[in-house]
Formats: C-alpha cells, sequence, structure tokens
C-alpha cells in the first residue's frame, strides 16, 4: 500500500524546515552581539515556527491513526456480514432449479424435493425480508403440495401419481426468481462495503 498523501506532506515540510534551519545555523553572523551563538540566536528568533511545525507533526500522526482507525472498523463492520453471505451463495446455489418447473414435460408429476428446514430458518435468522420472505414461501407451498400428495398416494394407490398444481408451480417460479434477484443485490451491496475490493477497483 502506498504511503497516504498526508504522509507525504509532512515529509516535504520536514525536509523545507530542516533547509530554513541548515541556512539559518550557517547565515547567521558570529559577533559580539550574539552571544549565545548562533544556533541559540536561529532558536530564539524561530521558536514559533517550530513549535507550529511540531504541532502540525502532532496533528499528522492523530490524522493518520484515525484513518488506521476508521479502516479497521470499516473492515469489521463488513466482515459481521460473513454469515449472510455465505448463506447468500447458498441461495444462489439451490433455488435455481425452482425456476423451471413448468418446463418439466409432465408438470403434474413433479415432485420437487422440500426444501431443508435448517436451510430455511437459517436464511430467516441471517438474511433481509426481501430474501427471506420469498424462500419461505416457496417452503410453505412445497410443504402444503407434499401433504397433499401424501395424502392422495394414500386414497390412490392404483391411480396415476400426481405432483405439483399448475398454479403452485407457476407461484413456486416466481417466488424463486424473486429470492434471487433479491440475493444478488443484496450481495452487491455488502461487497461494496468491502474496503479491500475498494482498494483495488
Amino acid at each position: 500500500m502506498k504511503p497516504h498523501s498526508a504522509v507525504w506532506g509532512f515529509i516535504v515540510l520536514a525536509a523545507l524546515m530542516l533547509g530554513v534551519l541548515i541556512g539559518g545555523v550557517w547565515e547567521v553572523p558570529h559577533n559580539e552581539r550574539q552571544p549565545h551563538g548562533a544556533f541559540e540566536y536561529w532558536l530564539n528568533r524561530y521558536q514559533t515556527l517550530i513549535a507550529g511545525t511540531v504541532a502540525g507533526g502532532g496533528l499528522m500522526i492523530a490524522y493518520m491513526q484515525l484513518r488506521q482507525g476508521e479502516g479497521q472498523h470499516r473492515r469489521n463492520h463488513y466482515l459481521s456480514f460473513r454469515r449472510e453471505l455465505e448463506t447468500l451463495h447458498v441461495i444462489l446455489k439451490e433455488i435455481p432449479k425452482y425456476t423451471k418447473l413448468r418446463s418439466h414435460r409432465y408438470h403434474e408429476a413433479l415432485r420437487p424435493p422440500p426444501l431443508n428446514a435448517g436451510f430455511v430458518g437459517c436464511v430467516v435468522a441471517q438474511c433481509v425480508p426481501a430474501v427471506s420472505q420469498p424462500v419461505s414461501e416457496i417452503d410453505a407451498i412445497l410443504r402444503t403440495a407434499h401433504s397433499r400428495i401424501s395424502q392422495t398416494d394414500q386414497k390412490m394407490m392404483l391411480g396415476p401419481r400426481r405432483g405439483l398444481e399448475w398454479n403452485e408451480a407457476i407461484d413456486i417460479e416466481f417466488l424463486a426468481a424473486k429470492a434471487l434477484n433479491a440475493a444478488t443485490l443484496r450481495i452487491a451491496e455488502i461487497e461494496a462495503l468491502n474496503p479491500d475490493r475498494a482498494l483495488t477497483t
């Protein structure tokens, strides 16, 4: 990482002050009106400038410490979303299979697996409502459908095996697309907080 511009500013200021110091020492004449020598004469003449330089250096150091503390705070804030990010990436992996239910040739026989209860609980606990709500609604539709399908299978042992209704497939596809879009946007929002990414762009 390159030094901050404030550091370079302080280095330039210090170099200029050093030039003034050297020049002042060499240019002060040694006569009887300066009984304490050239350095004491220069120190008495430029003490205000010296004090200002020291104060400016202190301000620069305090500013750099503040910047470092701010950077660490931003990094910790970004890391606080780590578990939500992990969950969002799982959503992007698991939910797409629910977006094309109607493309199945025999949609009535389609029986997509229900969502894992632990996965749904993690989504509700870790993600914002824009993401968790459609996932929860998908889970509710699937559980209702599977309950109905199980009861139908028991009554029609030799009959046709039915699966999701057409309207259920439509609803699940819509909710899946909604959840994926919200998860993608949320990932972008969180990644925008990454200070390391900001430095590389």
